[in-house]
């Protein structure tokens, strides 16, 4: 909305599945969806500022990226073995067991921000949540 300062759903997206991919890439030691993707060229979306992408977004573009990054977790999930959840992994807030470090990103986080879309989509009119 014109004069709001809340973030764009946009820009919530793409911090959601941008982190992700971040996780799992940093994870496999491998380049990023986003990097191979080209990403920044097809969706005009600058992670090192998230919280500037503004303007009209193609959603089909932005579920594309996500569910590329989604199919790469699903990949790298399905080829741990519980020792592996088990490992200590180092995070901005010290070692965590891997298992931890999974559910923040795969689970809190996307629930935490999911809701902020809801909130977004609510003050436009629209049902945010499907219940």
């Amino acid at each position: 909305m014109p004069g709001s300062i809340a973030n764009t759903i946009g820009a919530t997206f793409m911090h959601i599945y941008y982190s992700e991919d971040q996780m799992v890439h940093g994870a496999l030691q491998a380049p990023t969806v986003f990097e191979t993707g080209k990403w920044h060229e097809r969706l005009g979306y600058d992670h090192s500022d998230v919280w500037t992408f503004v303007g009209k977004h193609d959603p089909s573009l932005l579920l594309e990226y996500a569910e590329a990054v989604s199919a790469v977790t699903r990949e790298y999930l399905s080829g741990l073995n519980p020792e592996a959840l088990e490992q200590e992994v180092e995070t901005p807030r010290g070692p965590q067991p891997r298992a931890s470090r999974l559910s923040v990103y795969l689970v809190n986080h996307k629930f935490q921000h999911t809701g902020e879309i809801a909130a977004l989509l609510g003050c436009q009119g629209v049902k945010g949540l499907p219940f």
